[in-house]
């Protein structure tokens, strides 16, 4: 006499791969406020009779979803503090426009055979002079000017480029770069600090770095945290 086959269904594996289904759909997208409490319900509904959660178990997790409720909450707090901020950093920088404008950069512009104004600083520890050596180059970073002064004294100096090239031609209009090397009267590299100045002209909101154009629309592009001195200019 053959004995029947009886298959047995375990409701508690059943329950689990329920369980689990859905806790694979709650974690294939962001696991919000919602999706927590669906995924806490799901784990006490289907938890194990006779190994329930442990009391100090449940209120460790609650704890934890507080903890992740609160963080959310200051970030975004701090998202919007950052957008007042930037907004109210912009109305700020309108207002340099017409000011003049110091700021770090070994940026320059020819308009119209005119180099705009730039300067150059160092610091000699003796009285010694210095020798100096400028260099002037082209968008490409083709050499177009060098220029080498002795008997330098520490300060600031200007970089007095007159818009020719090494070969006596006037250098087209645009966008240069110059570079200041100073030696002391043993051959010490001495530390050179680079700027620029202009009027203010306009300010421009750009995503990676916000800057201004000083002296006209094709003037030198200053980032704003390379700013040194801010000076009101006199009416005439």
């Amino acid at each position: 006499m053959s004995v029947p086959t009886v298959t047995a269904t375990n409701d508690t594996t059943a329950a689990s791969s329920t369980a689990t289904a859905k806790n694979n759909d709650i974690f294939s997208s962001k696991l919000d406020g919602n999706a927590f409490l669906t995924l806490f319900l799901t784990q006490l509904q289907y938890q194990d009779p006779t190994n329930p959660m442990e009391s100090y178990e449940m209120a460790a997790q609650l704890a934890q979803f507080a903890s992740v409720e609160k963080l959310a909450g200051i970030n975004t707090t701090l998202s919007q503090l950052e957008s007042a901020l930037s907004s109210l950093g912009n109305a700020q920088m309108v207002d340099l426009i017409g000011k003049e404008v110091v700021a770090q950069s070994n940026s320059l512009q020819v308009t119209d055979g005119t180099a705009s104004e730039a300067t150059y600083s160092f610091d000699l520890a003796s009285g010694d002079p210095a020798t100096v050596t400028i260099t002037i180059s082209d968008e490409n970073g083709s050499v177009v000017r060098t220029k080498t002064l002795t008997g330098q004294a520490g300060g600031d100096h200007k970089v007095a480029w007159d818009g020719l090239d090494d070969a006596g031609n006037k250098a087209p209009d645009g966008s240069y770069t110059f570079a200041v090397k100073a030696y002391d009267n043993l051959g010490n590299a001495l530390d050179v600090t680079s700027t620029v100045t202009g009027l203010a002209y306009s300010y421009r909101l750009d995503q990676s770095s916000p800057y201004l154009i000083l002296d006209g629309p094709g003037g030198v592009r200053v980032p704003t945290g390379n700013i040194l001195a801010i000076t009101q200019t006199t009416a005439s």
